[in-house]
């Protein structure tokens, strides 16, 4: 408020992961941590009300004090003058990105955050009313600030997640598959803006791009290399065949339309090797007088 120094940043979510992902992120752009953090009554950070006037934080705001060691207080309830300031910045921040004709469109969610964050530096280098620059009083306040620590971890731990026949666990309405050997079990999982980990016990055994669409199937095609197994016919029409990566399918189309067991053994050297050295060794291969591509041979290839 000081300075009307300005920062902003896009998530899809408004969750537990986003609230710390924004402090981490904040931090790291200012390379120093403020001593102390002023908060409205959101959900992610009161956990309840202890009376009239005092709240409860939630474990996640807990979790950033102690690791970022700034103190915190919440704003009274139905005190819009606590925080006028930054609900108009909000505005200020939002019109400057976003309103003038093309900026309201972009391909990716890094796209959007870059153009915010440019349009956010030009903000910061424009003088105010008073004639003081955001970028000149930011930098007076630099120095006060507390030292930068290493960005912290932020994830939802999500635990006893039941594995469902199809071999999926779900997470927020989502299907993310882990392999088919776990049908049955119960596993963890932690939840953070960019990607889903799933763990048995300790040990990793699936790992997804987030994805927020109510239930839609993220399928990794090598979770399901057992069932394949045992049902090859099923590997042509298959979710986990659309969905793998390129190379993946591009492989299968060129040289096992007609021979879908025999890409079984091929899928697990790709999950060994590679999916490119994999292609690779089948161009090799393919110079040859030869329409044997078993596996085997690409190993001697390889």
């Amino acid at each position: 408020a000081y300075g009307n120094h300005r920062y902003a940043h896009l998530y899809r979510t408004q969750d537990t992961a986003s609230f710390q992902e924004s402090h981490v992120d904040y931090f790291s752009f200012c390379k120093g941590v403020y001593k102390n953090v002023i908060y409205d009554n959101m959900k992610v950070a009161v956990a309840r009300f202890v009376g009239a006037t005092e709240k409860e934080p939630t474990q996640a705001l807990l979790e950033l004090s102690s690791y970022y060691g700034f103190r915190f207080r919440f704003c009274n309830v139905r005190r819009g003058n606590e925080k006028s300031h930054v609900e108009r910045s909000v505005d200020v921040v939002r019109h400057k990105a976003f309103s003038d004709p093309g900026d309201d469109c972009f391909d990716t969610l890094e796209a959007a955050n870059q153009h915010l964050l440019q349009k956010c530096m030009e903000l910061n280098a424009e003088a105010l009313c008073d004639g003081r620059i955001p970028n000149d009083t930011f930098a007076e306040e630099r120095p006060l600030l507390m030292s930068a620590r290493p960005r912290m971890s932020c994830f939802i731990k999500r635990n006893g997640i039941r594995v469902d026949k199809y071999s999926t666990v779900v997470i927020s309405k989502v299907h993310y598959s882990v392999p088919d050997t776990l049908v049955g079990n119960k596993l963890d999982a932690r939840v953070s803006t960019g990607h889903i980990e799933i763990y048995d016990g300790d040990k990793l055994v699936a790992l997804h791009e987030r994805h927020y669409r109510a239930g839609e199937y993220v399928l990794d095609i090598f979770h399901y290399l057992r069932t394949l197994r045992k049902k090859p016919g099923a590997l042509p029409q298959s979710s986990a065949l659309l969905q793998s990566d390129t190379t993946i399918k591009e492989i299968y189309e060129t040289y096992y339309t007609t021979d879908p067991k025999g890409f079984l053994p091929v899928l697990e050297l790709i999950q060994d090797i590679g999916a490119e050295n994999v292609r690779t060794a089948l161009g090799e291969l393919s110079k040859k007088i030869t329409r044997d591509y078993a596996a085997d041979k690409l190993r001697l290839v390889y």
